[in-house]
């Protein structure tokens, strides 16, 4: 949607993506991250998906940082 792209940050056997800090993108990531604890204040269904993630061993980033993805319409996986 607004230009952001993930780019690999794996190790070992630890396999993720984080967003891509370049000199354009990072006011678009800051944004994304902006809506997404906002959506995290304000919105019931994303409060509750923020609980099942943290009871399913996530982290408050993670989650924020998927969050912020699906603002985006980045998301990649289903889970």
């Amino acid at each position: 949607m607004c230009g952001t792209s993930p780019v690999e940050a794996s190790s070992g056997k630890t396999q993720r993506r984080r967003a891509q800090y370049a000199a354009m993108t990072w006011q678009a990531n800051a944004a994304l991250f902006c809506i997404a604890l906002s959506r995290l204040r304000w919105e019931r269904r994303t409060q509750d998906y923020l609980r099942r993630r943290l009871a399913g061993g996530k982290t408050r980033r993670a989650t924020s940082a998927r969050i912020a993805q699906e603002a985006n319409g980045t998301s990649t996986r289903s889970s």
